[in-house]
């Protein structure tokens, strides 16, 4: 799929939303990453659909939700409203809603033409929004509340959060523009350690995580929850590389330039 011919061409759009009742659990998968860089409402639409049939599955819920921000306001109050939808994907629907500030609306059809004024999708412009936060000498103790809000499902830093992504501490570059690059557009780099795979098994289901551990029959697949599951390579039957990060854009939507620096200066100072 090729994303960066979605955001300008509704009918590419409509073409992939059509691949939302495929079968391949797969490509159902695939189609969730890349409709995340679509501003269209049919893209939306699509990822509401993917979500009600899909959340059950916690891979697929966490791509379609990772891909959600741009249309999120329009997907929330529809997915809440079904009874398909876990408990605990309605939790991540909420706490998502928290960080943004969204407020529930549904698409229209009069609506469907008009992109979505929700969280930038233009990485680039974002950094420039933030550009000062980078100068800003910011609070370390303000910014941990902000990181234990925001980043501790994935990061553990400071004696909180979780060890799913990147050791932080451990970085080598802490300077606060680079950290603010990585912070806002998390798939600028991505290093093949820490890039989303897709794995489908001959028995049908559908994998994604960063790959923990590698031996000469099988591997380790960490997932968005930080549970590792080991899988023998004889089992697969498609691997593929998302080229994406699992850390989601738009963790800076509802800060201000100060807050941002707060956070980047807890990054920067806590071992």
């Amino acid at each position: 799929m090729s994303e960066p011919l979605l955001t300008d061409d509704p009918n590419w759009i409509e073409h992939l939303a059509k691949r939302a009742d495929d079968p391949d659990s797969f490509v159902r998968q695939q189609l969730a990453y890349s409709l995340g860089q679509a501003t269209q409402p049919k893209a939306g639409k699509t990822l509401t659909k993917l979500l009600l049939r899909d959340a059950a599955d916690p891979y697929l819920a966490a791509a379609i939700l990772s891909s959600s921000l741009p249309h999120f306001a329009a997907i929330q109050k529809t997915a809440l409203s079904s009874s398909s939808i876990p408990e605990a994907v309605g939790k991540q629907i909420q706490q998502i809603a928290t960080r943004i500030g969204a407020k529930p609306e549904i698409i229209t059809e009069a609506e469907s033409n008009k992109p979505q004024p929700a969280v930038a999708t233009n990485r680039s412009d974002v950094l420039k929004q933030f550009a000062q936060a980078a100068a800003l000498k910011g609070t370390s103790a303000d910014g941990r509340a902000i990181f234990q809000a925001r980043c501790s499902a994935c990061h553990k830093l400071g004696g909180i959060g979780n060890a799913v992504g990147p050791d932080l501490a451990a970085l080598t570059d802490k300077t606060p523009q680079t950290l603010l690059i990585g912070t806002i557009d998390p798939n600028r780099e991505v290093s093949e350690q820490y890039t989303a795979f897709l794995v489908r098994l001959k028995s049908g289901s559908t994998l994604g995580g960063m790959i923990a551990d590698e031996t000469a029959n099988g591997f380790t697949l960490r997932g968005v929850d930080g549970k590792p599951q080991t899988i023998l390579r004889a089992d697969v039957a498609e691997m593929k590389a998302t080229r994406r990060s699992l850390m989601p854009e738009g963790l800076e939507a509802g800060l201000n330039p100060n807050e941002m620096a707060n956070l980047l200066a807890f990054i920067a100072n806590s071992n």
